[in-house]
Order: C-alpha cells, then sequence, then structure tokens
C-alpha cells in the first residue's frame, strides 16, 4: 500500500510539475535542449551498479538517454521501439539508458520492473531525488535525448506518437551509419 501511495504521490507531483503553476509571474528557465550540454547523471540501477552518464559518453558513440514514468501509457509505447533501436544499434556504438522520474528507488523500481506489460531491454536507473528532472528542466514524458560522446545534446524529443521513433533512428544513423 505504501509504494501505490508513493507511486500515486509522485505521478500528482510530476503532473504538477510538467504542467506548471496557473498565473506564476517568473517564466521558466529554458529547456536543456540541442546545442547544450547534457547535465551529469549519477544514478542507481535496480541491481544496485551505479551508472554514470560521463562513463558511458567516454565508451559510446552516442548516448540515448529516456525519461519515463510507470504508469506512462506513451513510455511504454516508446519503449517498445527503444528496444528494437537498442538491440540494432547496440553494437554499433549507442548506448541506452531509462531513466524512472516516478520519484521512487532502485529498489522499489525494481519490484515495479517485473510487472510492466513492457521491459526496458537496455540500463534502466532511478532518480528517487529527481535531480535529473531537474537537471533536465523536463516538461512531457517520456522525454528522451541523443547526446553525442563529447557531452553535447543533438536532439531532444517531448513525448512520444508512433513514428517519433523513425526520427531518432535517423539522427542515430547519422552518427553510426546504417
Amino acid at each position: 500500500m505504501k509504494i501505490r501511495w508513493r507511486a500515486l504521490a509522485s505521478t500528482i507531483l510530476l503532473c504538477v510539475f510538467a504542467f506548471g503553476t496557473a498565473g506564476a509571474a517568473e517564466s521558466p528557465a529554458p529547456a536543456v535542449g540541442a546545442g547544450g550540454e547534457a547535465p551529469p547523471i549519477e544514478l542507481h540501477q535496480p541491481d544496485g551498479k551505479l551508472f554514470r552518464l560521463s562513463e558511458c559518453l567516454s565508451s559510446s558513440k552516442a548516448v540515448v538517454v529516456s525519461m519515463w514514468g510507470i504508469r506512462c501509457g506513451a513510455c511504454l509505447d516508446e519503449m517498445k521501439h527503444l528496444n528494437v533501436l537498442h538491440g540494432r544499434y547496440r553494437e554499433k556504438g549507442v548506448t541506452f539508458v531509462g531513466v524512472n522520474v516516478d520519484g521512487i528507488d532502485a529498489a522499489t523500481l525494481a519490484q515495479f520492473l517485473g510487472s510492466m506489460p513492457v521491459r526496458p531491454e537496455y540500463p534502466v536507473v532511478a532518480d528517487p531525488a529527481m535531480s535529473v528532472v531537474d537537471s533536465y528542466r523536463m516538461t512531457a514524458v517520456p522525454l528522451t535525448f541523443l547526446i553525442d560522446p563529447k557531452g553535447a545534446i543533438l536532439s531532444r524529443h517531448e513525448g512520444f506518437q508512433e513514428g517519433d521513433e523513425k526520427i531518432l533512428e535517423s539522427e542515430i544513423r547519422k552518427m553510426v551509419g546504417p
């Protein structure tokens, strides 16, 4: 019950964050996007291993970072396509990582992964403190970035609709070839 309550509270918090507050006097900070530098990511995977974006960048031709939520239908739709792209491009030096943005820890994420209708076939990490959500100025889920080996963000994709995976694949091909 406690896990469900935390997940519900996280989902509500994410919705409030995503849609902002009505009548806010300040304009929001600009989104992190193409041409910018990717903020660091250091988060734990469900198996307890620490994932560091900096280590992936030094050993990859490109990195795809997808921020997703457990109860997000569009996230699960995108995940199916990211699984296909991961299978197609991992041997070509493209690293995929999913950042769960439900505000749960890695152990709780591990419990949810076992019951998900679509499971990521690439590494996932938990962001319990919502640090990546903040540093990447998340405005929608899913939110997916393509990052080059120097840490430059090449593209930012907000939300997901069928066909978006073709755009991402085209961008990946520009980095590593067909």
